[in-house]
């Protein structure tokens, strides 16, 4: 599991000694993501072949294999969503590479997000991005991610769906050529804001008129 690092807190009239010092010092570089020793990531593959089934509708993609994952969200391989454990701001990739056929085929694929009531940015909603699409019968790698963080929090779920026309598809699976998925946590500044923009209305609220 990754490790959040303890924030140390200093008593009125206490001398501060340098190691408590470098303690605040590693918290904080934690929380706004500058040290990357202990990020949560996981990679996550699926190497036994597979596809998509003839007019697939939404259908999240299965990961049968376990790269890497440093903070428990795969706990199980053969299913299609990881869950959160770490609230923060990620960052994914991922790739499903298609083989071709002899039929010109439609495909669309795309990351699907499920957040929880917990979610102090954007609670209880489910919501489509990164979508992409490829017409055709040659191979094909539909591909999707990048440096455009998302906001999550524990218990919030990301997928890789797809939808498909008449036509059945398989995995590309040769060489580096394996349907993938990955992540990784960059920051958590943005829910120590949030939480604090909360707890501040919340006190405006209560104030007498």
């Amino acid at each position: 599991m990754a490790t959040v690092p303890t924030v140390p807190t200093f008593p009125a009239g206490t001398v501060v000694t340098s190691a408590a010092l470098n303690s605040v010092i590693e918290a904080g570089e934690w929380l706004l993501g500058v040290d990357s020793g202990d990020r949560p990531s996981w990679v996550l593959q699926n190497t036994g072949g597979g596809s998509i089934a003839a007019s697939a509708s939404n259908v999240a993609i299965v990961w049968d294999t376990r790269v890497s994952d440093n903070d428990g969200v795969f706990p199980t391989v053969g299913q299609g969503a990881v869950t959160i454990q770490t609230p923060g701001l990620y960052t994914v990739d991922w790739s499903v590479p298609l083989a071709g056929n002899t039929t010109s085929t439609e495909i669309m694929a795309w990351l699907t997000v499920a957040t929880t009531a917990n979610n102090p940015y954007n609670p209880s909603t489910g919501y489509q991005i990164q979508a992409t699409g490829q017409t055709g019968n040659g191979n094909c790698i539909l591909t999707g991610g990048g440096m455009v963080g998302i906001w999550l929090y524990t218990g919030d779920t990301l997928s890789v769906r797809v939808t498909a026309d008449s036509t059945a598809l398989t995995y590309q699976t040769g060489g580096r050529r394996l349907p993938s998925f990955s992540g990784m946590w960059v920051s958590a500044l943005w829910l120590l804001y949030r939480l604090h923009l909360l707890s501040l209305t919340a006190r405006i609220r209560r104030s007498p008129s």
